[in-house]
């Protein structure tokens, strides 16, 4: 989507010292063809398409560039990547490299730090987990589609061909129409759950990764806090205000 929720706004302005009006966007992008090396820690993704997303609506990749009317001046100072686009505590790593556009699109590596969610995130790469990216962004220039940018992006309403890149986030957010299918989402929670209730990683990493609270999940006495029945197999509700 390029919408970005009104906390999500909020939380990037603040964070970019941005006016209260300033239009901030967000696209969420599914891993595609992920390169991770768990010993490097380091992630690569694609992290922007052309692919009309689902506010339909396309971020042309190379409208970043200075030379199309775009800036990356303030990424590329910054380096920092998030997760969720949520600034609370450590960011959870940096650019590695520079970006670099491919026929796909932008195309980040990125290291993950070594802090307690960035190796439970590692944990869950390692185990074939791997997240999407959502860039975070001011349009410059946007305009509803002609003819020929329907017929070359497939049909949307709008298409922004000059833009700013404020930042980078991994999430495992469904994004465009090329996204995670809702079986795969409900994959993603059960893994995050599993890994949980094995010790694998954090609880609180599992929920900041994505697993829906007021649920139920089966695990096993080992991973999960004494009880009387310590050993049988029971169930643990997540639940989030």
């Amino acid at each position: 989507m390029s919408t970005a929720p009104e906390s999500i706004s909020t939380r990037m302005r603040e964070r970019h010292h941005l006016s209260g009006d300033t239009d901030v966007r967000i696209k969420y992008v599914t891993a595609s063809s992920p390169l991770f090396d768990p010993d490097r820690r380091e992630y690569a993704v694609v992290a922007n398409t052309a692919d009309v997303d689902l506010d339909h609506e396309v971020v042309l990749p190379k409208g970043a560039l200075p030379s199309n009317g775009g800036s990356m001046d303030y990424f590329l100072r910054n380096r920092k990547l998030f997760w969720g686009h949520n600034y609370e505590g450590l960011s959870i790593g940096q650019l590695s490299r520079d970006p670099s556009l491919k026929r796909k699109g932008w195309f980040l590596r990125m290291r993950i730090s070594k802090t307690g969610f960035g190796n439970d995130l590692v944990a869950m790469m390692s185990d074939g987990m791997y997240p999407g990216a959502s860039i975070g962004f001011v349009p410059f220039e946007s305009h509803t589609p002609t003819p020929t940018e329907v017929k070359a992006f497939g049909d949307h309403d709008l298409i922004h061909t000059a833009w700013q890149w404020l930042e980078t986030s991994l999430t495992h957010m469904p994004c465009n129409p090329a996204c995670q299918a809702v079986s795969e989402v409900v994959a993603t929670e059960t893994a995050l759950a599993r890994a949980a209730a094995d010790g694998k990683i954090a609880w609180k990493s599992a929920i900041r990764m994505g697993l829906e609270g007021r649920k139920v999940w089966p695990t096993r006495g080992p991973a999960i806090p004494r009880t009387r029945d310590r050993g049988r197999r029971r169930k643990i509700v997540i639940v989030m205000n």
